[in-house]
């Protein structure tokens, strides 16, 4: 030890590369490397579903409720907001909308109502917006067909 000491005091260039090196290696080592810590923690969205089908709903008289999960599958705290993109007026969530925050581990139920309000097929999509790891917003796509409306009652004449 008493020889390094030396060698770095008569040769001062020499020991301070040496330590900028050591200082560059550890910061710059590997992201999963867990002997020198540099795993940073991050959350990690996992919606368990891409589409959501609703089937035939008999429009105007029926509605239909799915739901599903979000989860954190990160070691890390994620927080995010859940809602549906605008333009489709037949589905709404009508649980788990706004904003959320979930630990590791954690889960969070989003229920849909789908209840057409005309015959014909319709699309929405719920958006999920996050700050994990994973791509952001998760979108899951929502379907549903709208049948036959009933017909009027009969007038009286």
């Amino acid at each position: 030890m008493y020889a390094s000491a030396t060698r770095f005091l008569r040769y001062p260039l020499v020991g301070i590369a040496v330590l900028l090196l050591s200082v560059t290696l550890l910061a710059c080592g590997d992201d999963d490397d867990p002997v020198n810590g540099m795993n940073d923690p991050e959350g990690q969205l996992s919606a368990g579903v891409t589409s959501v089908d609703f089937g035939e709903v008999a429009a105007v008289e029926e509605s239909a409720t799915e739901t599903f999960t979000i989860e954190n599958d990160g070691d890390a705290v994620l927080a995010g907001s859940v809602g549906l993109v605008a333009g489709d007026e037949h589905f709404t969530i009508d649980d788990g909308e706004g904003g959320f925050t979930l630990d590791p581990g954690a889960s969070q139920s989003i229920t849909i109502t789908y209840a057409p309000q005309s015959v014909e097929t319709h699309e929405g999509t719920v958006s999920i917006t996050h700050d994990g790891s994973n791509d952001s917003p998760v979108d899951v796509a929502l379907t549903g067909e709208g049948t036959g409306i009933p017909d009027p009652p009969d007038r009286p004449d």
